[in-house]
């Protein structure tokens, strides 16, 4: 059945409203209110799903009614947390909905956590988790026991050239970088460098040789070193489909950092486009998906 736009639109404002009417009371309830709320949490997410459903559908007509209908309450409560999250979002659909069994590299682990969701999606064979911070190793290790699938973690920076390379911690907790924050990234976010210590790097060409692995996806952030990496992954870079990548639209936040501008145009070289992005609308930084798209 194909509804009318103005008719969904009707559709959804009235389910908005019972949303947050629900919501609210759920909020607010007490103890003793506690059992009649069951109910009220199915409907609750109940209309969730048929929220995002409606969203899914007609994603591109609908989002100015959203925006007019002010309704950035829903989009915090798990149908788009922030702008830059949209095309992590578009990616874990993707995943879901695939016909075939991925192999995933993250380049900037951290502390795995996406693994959780990942681990909800199904369609995954393995992931190469690469963190190059110590302290960050016993937390990753810990957070990619309990998925599923096969991972492997790797502690290492990735870049162009395999080398010991100086690491600069941030106050900011997973904001370090290979490359030392701009004067800029430190008044915008009050990033400043806590520690700096040596760390080995390898590239993601070194990696696929020696292991025999190859991504389908490949997930990247590396706070500003986004082109030292892709310069170091030809291998990878030719293999996958997707490239889910942390951008700047026209800032270096990191000394001898990039812009979208560079990704751009060293991924058109091996036949992906941005298919999906996201970013603040005060910095422009954010995040992007790429895709192989020849012809």
């Amino acid at each position: 059945m194909t509804f009318h736009l103005e008719t969904e639109k009707t559709i959804y404002v009235h389910l908005l409203e019972r949303f947050k009417s629900l919501e609210k009371k759920q909020v607010s309830q007490n103890s003793d209110e506690a059992v009649q709320s069951i109910s009220d949490e199915k409907s609750l997410e109940s209309l969730k799903s048929i929220l995002v459903f409606i969203l899914k559908r007609s994603a591109q007509q609908m989002w100015p009614i959203l925006q007019s209908l002010e309704t950035i309450g829903l989009i915090q409560n798990n149908i788009v947390a922030h702008p830059w999250d949209f095309p992590e979002k578009v990616l874990f659909h993707i995943i879901r909905d695939s016909k075939t069994q991925h192999n995933i590299f993250i380049v900037g682990a951290h502390h795995g956590g996406e693994l959780r969701t990942l681990a909800q999606l199904g369609n995954i064979q393995s992931i190469s988790l690469f963190e190059p911070v110590p302290e960050n190793i016993y937390q990753l290790k810990s957070n990619a026991s309990l998925v599923p699938f096969n991972t492997c973690v790797i502690q290492a920076a990735v870049g162009a050239s395999c080398e010991e390379v100086i690491f600069y911690d941030s106050t900011n907790a997973g904001n370090g970088s290979v490359l030392s924050p701009t004067e800029y990234t430190k008044m915008e976010w009050g990033t400043e460098i806590k520690s700096t210590f040596v760390v080995p790097q390898i590239t993601l060409n070194e990696y696929c040789t020696k292991t025999g692995l190859v991504p389908s996806i490949l997930w990247i952030d590396v706070q500003g070193a986004e082109m030292n990496v892709l310069r170091g992954a030809s291998t990878p870079i030719m293999n996958c489909q997707f490239i889910f990548i942390e951008i700047s639209l026209w800032q270096e936040t990191y000394d001898g950092g990039c812009i979208i501008d560079s990704i751009n145009a060293y991924l058109a070289s091996y036949g992906f486009k941005c298919t999906q992005m996201g970013t603040d609308i005060k910095t422009g930084t954010g995040n992007a998906l790429y895709e192989r798209r020849l012809g």
